[in-house]
Parts: structure tokens; C-alpha cells; sequence
């Protein structure tokens, strides 16, 4: 009786351990997009499209620091920036730069309540979901690997577009 209670306890506090952390998080933003999608117009997550425009660089553009310059796309990567780890929510995504010497730089930054999703914008004029809805779906978009490889495809373009240098 009591080794079955105690296992109970166990399973429970690490059901509330997983869904308090950044992994469950994450996976409640994913079921619940799906949901809210699917309730929407069945939209899937990959074909919603984004803008870069309000995306902040911490580095002056154009940039003629070799050490960025010269950087190959492969050393960019992206973290997520989350407020806490206890019942996380995301805050945005950097975008941060190992040179081949020194510390990584942070090089851009997409706060996740700046995160533009036109489809989610007219959704919300609408008023067929709220500001809430808008940003746990348009944050689910921001964790995806497929956006975050477009994000740093933006930043590499930026850093070598020939237009600012």
C-alpha cells in the first residue's frame, strides 16, 4: 500500500515537474495550435507564412567585421529566450554567432510578441481568435526547426546583401 503510494506520488510530481518546464510548454503550444488550426480553417502550421520585418539586429548593418563577414551560415544558431523555468513562456528567439575565436555575438533577436503572422493578423481583426490565441500559435511557429533555419537564412542574407555595404 504504501510503495503504490508513493509511486503515485512520484508519477505525479513528475507530471507536474514536465508539464512546468520548457518541454512541456512547448508540447502544450503544439497540441493546443493544432487544435486551434484545425478548429480555424485546417490550416497546417507549416504552411502559415511569417515576416522578418520586425526582427531587431544587435549589430549595425551593413557590418564589415571580418569575424562576421566571413562567417559560414553553419556557426549561426538560434536559442530560445525563455522568461523563467518554471512554467516557461517563450519571450522571443536569438539568433547568435560562434566566431572561430572568442564568445559567441548575439547578431539579431525576434521577440515572440513581434512575431508577425499575416494569416493570424486577419484572424484576429476578425475577432475569430484574440491576442492570446494569436500568440501561443505565432510562438508554437517561432519554436518550429523549419522557421528558426529560415530565420538565420534571413540574418546570413542580411549580414552579406550587397545593398548595405
Amino acid at each position: 500500500m504504501i510503495n503504490a503510494l508513493q509511486t503515485i506520488l512520484l508519477l505525479l510530481l513528475a507530471v507536474v515537474a514536465l508539464l512546468g518546464s520548457r518541454w512541456g510548454y512547448l508540447l502544450y503550444l503544439r497540441l493546443f495550435t493544432r487544435e486551434q488550426l484545425k478548429r480555424l480553417d485546417n490550416t497546417s502550421l507549416e504552411d502559415l507564412r511569417f515576416s522578418f520585418d520586425r526582427m531587431v539586429y544587435a549589430i549595425p548593418l551593413p557590418t564589415n567585421q571580418p569575424s562576421i563577414v566571413q562567417a559560414e551560415k553553419e556557426r549561426f544558431r538560434i536559442v530560445e529566450d525563455f522568461d523563467s523555468w518554471i512554467y516557461p513562456r517563450l519571450n522571443g528567439v536569438r539568433v547568435l554567432l560562434k566566431p572561430k575565436q572568442g564568445e559567441e555575438l548575439l547578431i539579431a533577436y525576434m521577440s515572440a510578441d513581434q512575431f508577425r503572422v499575416p494569416v493570424l493578423d486577419r484572424l484576429l481583426i476578425d475577432g475569430s481568435i484574440n491576442r492570446q490565441i494569436y500568440r501561443r500559435i505565432s510562438a508554437t511557429k517561432l519554436t518550429m526547426l523549419s522557421t528558426k533555419e529560415e530565420i538565420i537564412g534571413e540574418v546570413y542574407s542580411k549580414i552579406h546583401n550587397k545593398r548595405f555595404s
